[in-house]
């Protein structure tokens, strides 16, 4: 497997790390984490009861929780330093 290459357990898809993700953004792609990513596959796969606003939803919320624990490690950081 190439650098860089993991495999999802769970599935056994190859998932790749890169920082140099572009795309229509222009600059990085925002960043998902799996668990997200697999959110968002519940919905386009069958036999799902979740809409695609709730997994949106869902996703926007971790993206709200995961900045604000990178804002609280920071502060503490700041003030150790």
């Amino acid at each position: 497997m190439p650098a860089g290459t993991t495999t999802c357990c769970s599935r056994c898809w190859p998932i790749f790390f890169s920082g140099t993700c572009k795309g229509v953004w222009g600059k990085k792609a925002p960043a998902l984490t799996v668990s997200q990513l697999r959110r968002l596959f519940h919905v386009v796969l069958p036999l799902q009861t979740d809409t695609i606003e709730e997994s949106l939803a869902f996703v926007a919320w971790v993206q709200r929780r995961n900045h604000q624990a990178y804002l609280a490690h920071r502060k503490r950081r700041e003030t150790e330093g």
